[in-house]
């Protein structure tokens, strides 16, 4: 006989918006059809996709308009059962409207026929008025038996959790990690798509810049009406291997993060945690360890904003619960650590240079798999209450890797015996280093090694992190300890030579100066004459509204779509400016006409202040792409709203 299927239940879930998100979610997980009734749209609480017919905004006190939203819910199959979130008091919130909105949730339910209703509240309070409104909310239930079946519950929700950097190499593995368990709420620059993360019921995403400090604030005030968070794990920082002064540095890792911090103020969080490294800390001198109480003393940029951020926590936002954990150098099966990969590559080619080691190849640096970070992470997470403020983990193996050893292990290859490694010394290494950075430079593609790095030839890193492994009960697994876990990887560098390569080369591209952020620096500088010219130059054939359309707003976009190396976003707000534009009456061949001004006026900037000279043609080209790609958009979007004219993009 054929198999029956299965009926979906249907499911209403009311009340509190902040806490219906998770239910919503952990009700379509499980395969039920979920509707829902409550005071704000989707979005606002976290809810990127509905199906149509689903969620009712409405105003919970409203009588009438809550008994239509069940009724027309009922109408369309029936309610199996009705799930209230109870809303906790609000200062703003007079007690008596919540009251007034869960007895014309029940009214509606009974109407409905409604075959069971659930009052759940988060948790157990001491809170005398939050005791009051439940005891209220009880009798009131009590009332409606035996027309309407009801019982009360108690739900411990999952923690609500920010993570920056969402789509980096650690990030996505974090995602990965603690999905599960924790209500993540991913924030990156580039979209989710674009970075290649799954879908998944427990995250969602907020593309944002944490440098635009507008943006970071919209962010988190909606984060504040979906339910606030409770954990932050702060990724999002910027590191490059040429040891040079970048102004991303300080924007990213210091004033980003203070920007941050500032915001999470307004959160009771249980823990922010602030991922560090122990490249914070200078190399030690022979015979010592670096362990929790060594200072971040290191002379790399990246060291420098490290420290920075580190006294930001301790010293300015003492009030802000922290936890600094200095990471070790992460990699993957697939490695995905830069420096590695540049010398992994060169050993196993058939370059002049490929066995040649600086110094006694002594070099050594802890190195730790991604995951053995993600248990830490979650040990860290789940011990939080047992740390002190601003504490400080290592996580990190005890013992550093040689340069000399992992050559061994590569260079040798399926035989096992690897060709004799000549030394170089170390300053004949600088002078090699300075000569091929010089080449490079006149070629226009310099070298991985920078000359900086010489001085650190023969230098290692013992660790000691005996503290955090009590502190966390976690340590390092032996079994995927870099020298043990090398034959792995080779295996999938010669399984897979195209994934291995597309991996790593994203990482190293990330980790580089960025052509991007040369751009985004040259749109910059050049804002005022942009704009100014065109005030000179309005756009010919606009609508009467173009001089209030927003300049500024315009080319803000455009640098944004430059600097996180994403085009759509400024095709985005097209479409935005597209549907304004539209209600105002203005027709597309005016829209059109006020972005051929902005990319001419931009391209004019450009050339007449040289800014196009050192990156060739490069500003221009990307200009020119965002720019199409934002006209083509306005098009389409008129396009649709002319046979759909109440169809909106947000």
């Amino acid at each position: 006989m054929p198999e029956r299927a299965t009926r979906r239940t249907r499911l209403v879930v009311a009340g509190n918006p902040a806490h219906v998100a998770p239910h919503v979610l952990d009700a379509r997980r499980q395969g039920h059809l979920a509707f829902v009734v409550t005071s704000r749209p989707a979005l606002r609480c976290g809810i990127e996709e509905v199906e149509q017919g689903t969620w009712f905004e409405v105003d919970l006190t409203d009588r009438d308009a809550v008994a239509d939203a069940f009724r027309r819910i009922g109408e369309s199959g029936g309610i199996d059962l009705v799930v209230y979130v109870g809303a906790d008091p609000e200062p703003d919130v007079p007690a008596e409207l919540i009251a007034r909105g869960f007895a014309n949730v029940i009214a509606a339910s009974a109407a409905a026929r409604s075959a069971r209703l659930l009052l759940a509240h988060a948790g157990e309070t001491d809170d005398p008025e939050r005791r009051a409104v439940e005891d209220a909310e009880d009798a009131l239930l009590r009332s409606h038996r035996p027309a309407l079946s009801g019982t009360r519950i108690r739900f411990v929700p999952r923690p609500r959790l920010l993570l920056t950097g969402a789509s980096g190499f650690l990030g996505r593995h974090l995602v990965e990690a603690l999905r599960d368990d924790y209500r993540i709420v991913a924030m990156a620059r580039s979209s989710q798509s674009y970075c290649g993360v799954p879908q998944h019921p427990n995250v969602s995403w907020m593309q944002v810049d944490i440098c635009d400090r507008a943006a970071l604030a919209d962010a988190f005030s909606r984060l504040r009406e979906t339910g606030g968070l409770d954990f932050v794990i702060h990724l999002a920082a910027y590191y490059d291997f040429t040891g040079e002064p970048h102004p991303e540095y300080e924007r990213t890792n210091v004033v980003a993060l203070e920007s941050l911090l500032e915001e999470c103020r307004g959160f009771r969080l249980r823990r922010f945690v602030f991922a560090s490294s122990l490249a914070a800390s200078e190399f030690p001198l022979p015979g010592v360890r670096l362990d929790e109480s060594s200072a971040p003393d290191g002379r790399h940029p990246y060291a420098v904003t490290k420290r920075r951020g580190e006294q930001l926590l301790l010293e300015r936002f003492p009030d802000v619960p922290s936890v600094i954990v200095r990471l070790a150098a992460i990699y993957s099966d697939w490695l995905e650590y830069p420096p590695l990969f540049v010398s992994f590559e060169r050993w196993r080619s058939s370059a002049w240079d490929r066995s040649i080691l600086g110094g006694h190849g002594r070099f050594a640096i802890p190195y730790l798999h991604v995951r053995d970070v993600q248990t830490l992470v979650q040990r860290t997470l789940e011990a939080h209450e047992e740390l002190g403020p601003g504490e400080v983990l290592v996580a990190s193996p005890d013992e550093p890797t040689s340069l000399h050893c992992l050559y061994d292990l590569v260079a040798g290859g399926e035989e096992g015996k690897s060709p004799r490694a000549p030394y170089l010394p170390a300053p004949l290494c600088h002078v090699g280093m300075v000569a091929r950075d010089l080449f490079g430079r006149a070629l226009g593609n310099r070298p991985f090694e920078r000359p900086w790095m010489s001085i650190y030839i023969d230098r290692t890193m013992p660790v000691d992190g005996s503290r955090t492994r009590v502190q966390l009960s976690w340590a390092p697994r032996p079994r995927l300890a870099l020298e043990r876990r090398l034959p792995l990887l080779l295996a999938n560098r010669a399984a897979n030579p195209a994934e291995w390569q597309r991996r790593n080369q994203a990482v190293l591209d990330r980790n580089r100066t960025g052509r991007h952020l040369e751009l985004h620096a040259i749109l910059e500088r050049l804002e005022p004459a942009v704009v100014a010219r065109l005030a000179e130059c309005p756009p010919a054939g606009a609508a009467a509204a173009a001089d209030d359309w927003g300049t500024a707003i315009a080319y803000e976009q455009l640098r944004a779509a430059v600097r996180n190396r994403d085009a759509f976003g400024f095709a985005t707000y097209c479409e935005l400016l597209a549907e304004r534009r539209f209600d105002q009456g203005a027709l597309p061949r005016e829209v059109d006409a006020e972005l051929a001004a902005l990319e001419s006026a931009c391209l004019e900037t450009v050339r007449s202040n040289g800014a196009s000279t050192p990156m060739g043609s490069r500003v221009e080209e990307v200009i020119a792409l965002a720019i199409r790609l934002g006209r083509d958009q306005v098009e389409e979007r008129f396009e649709e709203l002319r046979l759909h004219p109440h169809r909106r993009a947000g």
